[in-house]
């Protein structure tokens, strides 16, 4: 498949990356601009939104830097207002913001800290697709998908607040599905094994286990690196498409898929 031919499928989408300064995030909005997008790159540190935008820029791609706090019901209301007026629109709008954190079983965490970690990763997914939901309601057509985990279809011992919040995704993405599917939004959400980006490496090494050791089995993503580097796997969501190497897992049209 040559640059243009995945370019003109991707031609005119106006996609939102939440999350999309480092990692994950980043490597998606390289990959949607890569193939023809015009992409809004939203993260709650605006320089690292910027430098993610600007490397887009300086490769003759189109996107967009937004600094946006996901828990902040305000805040992520403007910055759909600013993205959709930025892009003459919103199609597309990848949930992916979350913090990963490991502060223990349920007596070893704290309701402070469980709170933190569901207020961004699970109340942050429900404002994300809440805000923007009027948007491709409004177009006619559209798609949501939602990064969730594969801690949420498993156990991991000492991660009970992130595990409870990526259960909370897939409950948020599948309500999203049967509500809107019908109304022409799809709702999917891919859910990713260990993926060996500089956050995971930074929580390897404040924890007395770490959740892996990166290598060979970890999938890497690094910042500026390649769109190739979140892999090719082809998940179809309405007109759009969204490429990665993790395990889709969808909830189109009002239906789960396992």
């Amino acid at each position: 498949m040559t640059q243009n031919e995945v370019t003109a499928e991707l031609s005119g989408a106006k996609v939102v990356v939440t999350g999309a300064g480092s990692g994950v995030g980043a490597a998606s909005a390289a990959l949607f601009a890569a193939r023809g997008a015009t992409v809004a790159v939203c993260d709650i540190d605006e320089s690292a939104a910027r430098r993610v935008a600007t490397e887009l820029a300086s490769r003759g791609l189109s996107a967009v830097p937004l600094r946006v706090d996901v828990s902040d019901e305000q805040p992520l209301a403007r910055c759909s207002e600013e993205a959709a007026s930025a892009m003459g629109g919103v199609t597309t709008v990848h949930v992916n913001a979350a913090v990963m954190t490991a502060h223990g079983n349920g007596l070893d965490t704290t309701a402070e800290q469980f709170d933190t970690t569901m207020g961004v990763n699970a109340r942050g997914a429900f404002l994300t697709a809440r805000a923007f939901l009027p948007h491709l309601l409004a177009a006619g057509k559209g798609a949501l998908c939602f990064t969730g985990s594969d801690t949420a279809l498993r156990t991991s011992r000492d991660y009970a607040s992130y595990l409870t919040s990526k259960h909370a995704v897939i409950g948020i993405a599948r309500s999203v599905a049967v509500d809107f599917g019908g109304r022409g939004i799809p709702s999917n959400i891919v859910t990713p094994g260990v993926t060996d980006t500089g956050g995971l490496r930074v929580l390897n090494r404040l924890v007395e286990r770490p959740l892996v050791a990166p290598g060979p089995g970890a999938a890497r993503v690094e910042h500026g690196g390649p769109p190739a580097s979140v892999g090719a796997h082809r998940a179809r969501t309405g007109e759009q498409a969204m490429l990665t190497r993790h395990i889709q897992r969808r909830v189109g049209n009002g239906s789960y898929g396992g």
